[in-house]
Order: structure tokens, then sequence, then C-alpha cells
């Protein structure tokens, strides 16, 4: 998208290299408008004539001029507003304080009741000088600990580079040597090539580069199989019974009529239930 300074009517088509600027307002300055307009440490913005500073002005991020404004606003806020949610007793009071700050970024942002808003912003940081000044030193305490512990991960790792490249330039030195030692033999011995590098072989055994590892080394559970147990197989072995009633019709008398039919299966099965009713035990008597 092609970039125009509003002062100068200079456009990024005519100049390539052109950087539009931003400060605290929103409004958009070339490079070249900043450094002719504010030849002074201050000066009033061409376009809303609030006061600005010089130092205060960044290469334009967004297209909406909107936006650059709110980002400059929360900045300057949020070092007044730096309370988190462990300094509220309850979550619903932390949630008001969270809305008042939008609101106040809201009418910053877009002009409405700009007075009153700094006077309301004025008010807070002189009833709440010392909580502020406590939540800027927890959030320094907070960031020089993390700076901390990257200066020491990247310490660490410094180190460990350092001892993996010491240790391979250890076995590059250790494989030339050995190569050297066997050209030599070569040359020197009087028995077969083949003896002397099978020689050569057992006497020196190629060792890689141990490289220190810091990875967390998980546990791996085994398990024992269940040995298998093997006996005699079953074998059915049909039951019989004594009964003093007539006997039950064999299969062959089944097969004389059509297997397929319905007949067929209630026939079998009312001649069943019938001679079971006759199957009696000599134990019964």
């Amino acid at each position: 998208m092609e970039k125009e300074c509003p002062r100068c009517k200079t456009t990024s088509y005519n100049n390539p290299s052109m950087k539009i600027m931003v400060n605290e307002c929103g409004h958009k300055l070339c490079e070249t408008c900043v450094n002719a307009v504010f030849s002074r440490p201050t000066a009033p913005c061409p376009t809303c004539k609030l006061t600005l500073r010089k130092n205060n002005f960044r290469e334009q991020q967004f297209e909406d001029s909107s936006v650059e404004k709110e980002v400059d606003i929360r900045k300057k806020l949020l070092k007044d507003y730096n309370r988190c949610e462990e300094d509220f007793v309850s979550l619903t009071e932390y949630n008001e304080y969270l809305e008042e700050f939008e609101d106040i970024v809201y009418n910053l942002t877009y002009g409405m009741e700009v007075e009153k808003t700094k006077q309301k912003v004025e008010q807070y940081r002189k009833e709440n000088q010392d909580t502020i000044l406590e939540a800027r030193e927890r959030k320094r305490r907070h960031e020089q600990a993390i700076v901390t512990e990257l200066e020491e991960e990247q310490t660490s790792a410094e180190f460990r580079n350092k001892i993996a490249h010491e240790r391979e330039e250890d076995h590059i030195r250790k494989k030339q040597k050995t190569t050297d030692s066997l050209i030599s033999a070569l040359m020197s011995s009087d028995h077969p090539a083949s003896e002397v590098l099978a020689r050569h072989i057992e006497s020196n055994t190629e060792e890689k580069p141990s490289i220190p590892s810091y990875s967390i080394q998980k546990e791996h559970t085994t398990f024992e199989l269940i040995p298998e147990k093997f006996g005699v197989m079953y074998q059915y072995q049909p039951q019989n019974f004594e009964t003093h009633g007539p006997a039950v019709p064999q299969p062959e008398v089944y097969r004389q009529t059509d297997s397929t039919s319905t007949q067929f299966f209630a026939g079998q099965k009312a001649v069943e239930e019938a001679f079971s009713c006759l199957m009696l035990f000599s134990s019964d008597f």
C-alpha cells in the first residue's frame, strides 16, 4: 500500500525509502518532516497542535492511526496501572479494575471526556503511589530473574557446545594419528599388507566421540512373558443315563423326513420333551 506524508505530500512511490513516523497523538509525519519541524526537543504537532517530544517518534507499524495512538496510550498508562490479580481481594474487584482501565484507554484514544479522564488518571496516581512503586519493583525483579535465567541457559548451552567440540576435535586427532600409524606400518613392515591391516584393526578399535547428553531419560517398564502350560486336550465323552422308559429315537429316525421344514423341528422338539419326562433314575425309587 502506498504511503503518503500529510505535510510534504511525499509518497512511497516517489521515495521508496521514506519512513512514516508517529507519536502519541497518532498523526503521521515522514522522517524528513520530523527532522525539519522538530529542530528543538519539543514542538507542536502540525495537525492537532499537541506538544510532542522528538525522541518519542517511532516508525509506523499499523495503517490505522487510531491503533498507533491506542498503543502509545496503553504503554503510557501501564506504567501506573500495573497491578495484577494477586493485588485484589476478589476476582470481581480485579475485573472492575480492568474495565476502568479499558474505559480510560477508549476515552483518550477517541477524544471523549479527555480532561475528565486525565484528572481521573492523575488522582489514581496520587492515591496509589506506594502501590504503583511496589508493583514496578516487583515487575523489575521478575524481569531481572528472567534475564538471569536466560543468561544461565545460554552459558550452559555454550559450555555443552564447547565440550562437544573439544571431544570431536580429539576424536579427529586420534583418527588421524591411527591412519598415520597404519601408513607407517605398511611402509616399514615386511609382512603382507593384509596381515598388517588385520593386526592394526585388532590393536586399534575405533571409538566414536561421546557427546554428553542432558536429556531426561525415561524409565522403561518390562514385563516377563507368562509361561505356556501344555496339557491333555479336552475330549468330549457323551453321558449315559439309565432310564426305565422307552428309548429315545436315534438321529436316523429324523433323517427320514425333510430336515428343512418347520414340521421337522417342531416334531423333534416335541419328541425330546416327551421322552425327557419319561427319564427316571434308579435313585428316585
